[in-house]
């Protein structure tokens, strides 16, 4: 679980900020060392994604469920299908019998990616939206009338808290979907670029900085 007050930047931190996020940052340099043909993946796509997965992993390892991981999912052709992480989502019959706790950290975190775009002032699509919209009213109660933007507007406070690391998530998300985009071919699947375990040694990482 990370402390809160980590909003103030470390010496040296150089990376993307509410003034660097610009299309110097999500252009040339963002896919420099890639052949987009072989990525096979609009650009509006990907440049949401780096932005909207990282605050799913902050905000969960802020509660008591963490992300499982950060995968890309392959469709047939090598077109890539979507950008994703796995959670801890409890089955359907679970639902009804939460704790309150459990239960508002889950819609915390699921709302994570529309907060993290919200911070970053990115535009919003609705493909992951109408994604993480689903789990969220799975999850909330029925009689509830809370919306994921609300929530999302909730949780601001915690990507001001913790903006540096905020951002090193991004760089490090951005980096291994390069990296991976960077393939001439790859089957269709599930490829997991960020396990848990990698997750959680990053975090402690950038906390002990």
């Amino acid at each position: 679980m990370l402390p809160s007050g980590g909003s103030s930047s470390r010496a040296g931190f150089q990376h993307i900020t509410l003034k660097n996020r610009s299309d110097e940052f999500f252009g040339e340099r963002f896919f420099g060392l890639c052949d987009r043909k072989k990525m096979n993946i609009p650009e509006p796509h990907f440049k949401e994604a780096v932005v909207h997965e990282p605050g799913h992993i902050l905000i969960g390892a802020l509660g008591p469920l963490p992300i499982k991981s950060f995968s890309i999912l392959v469709a047939p052709g090598g077109r890539i299908r979507r950008f994703d992480v796995q959670a801890c989502y409890p089955p359907d019959q679970e639902v009804p019998t939460l704790k309150p706790e459990v239960r508002k950290s889950l819609l915390c975190m699921i709302a994570g990616g529309l907060a993290a775009q919200m911070f970053a002032q990115t535009s919003i699509s609705k493909g992951p939206i109408d994604s993480d919209r689903r789990n969220f009213n799975r999850i909330k109660l029925p009689q509830s009338e809370e919306t994921m933007e609300q929530v999302a507007e909730e949780i601001q406070p915690q990507f001001r808290d913790h903006e540096a690391i905020y951002w090193e998530l991004v760089d490090l998300v951005r980096d291994r979907a390069l990296e991976f985009l960077k393939k001439t071919y790859a089957p269709p699947g599930r490829y997991v670029l960020l396990t848990e375990i990698e997750l959680g040694t990053v975090l402690k990482s950038l906390l002990a900085k």
